[in-house]
């Protein structure tokens, strides 16, 4: 019998099935429903990107309270352990596999990840361009993409 493929999932995935489970089925399994880019989410893509090369050492960011911000977050940690957009996937057996895997379960793209080589601690940081869900189980959810990754990470402490 063939293995029919797995349909993997994210936290946004997640999000838009509980907000409208029907709309959910119509973009994703039957792509009836072309996505939509709404402008928040244009500028929270675009917003991203800035940081990313900003802390990539490739181009300041010129917005001085981001800038501010992200410096804050990142000082407590080495940056040669960091990644940045960093997507990552696990199978239903929580292993690590490829983004693209026809295995891949849950996936997600840490915005910072922190993760040293050493066994030692890691560390998920979202940036978020509107208000954040301070009761949000993304970044739980995200931490166990970490854990399969990183085996020699003992804790991943999470922030907004």
């Amino acid at each position: 019998m063939a293995m029919s493929r797995v349909i993997p999932w994210s936290y946004s995935s997640l999000t838009a099935f509980e907000t409208c489970p029907y709309r959910y089925q119509q973009e994703k399994i039957v792509k009836v429903i072309p996505k939509v880019e709404y402008k928040e989410a244009a500028e929270g893509i675009k917003k991203h990107s800035e940081i990313e090369t900003y802390l990539k050492g490739e181009k300041p960011l010129s917005d001085t309270g981001t800038r501010a911000l992200v410096d804050k977050a990142v000082a407590l940690y080495d940056r040669s352990y960091m990644h940045y957009e960093h997507k990552l996937a696990i199978t239903k057996d929580r292993q690590p596999c490829g983004w693209l895997d026809q295995e891949a379960y849950y996936r997600g793209i840490l915005d910072v990840c922190y993760a040293p080589t050493e066994s030692s601690d890691g560390a998920i940081i979202d940036w978020k361009n509107g208000k954040p869900n301070i009761y949000s189980e993304q970044l739980k959810a995200n931490s166990l993409l970490v854990f399969a990754h990183y085996p020699n990470i003992n804790t991943v402490f999470t922030e907004y």
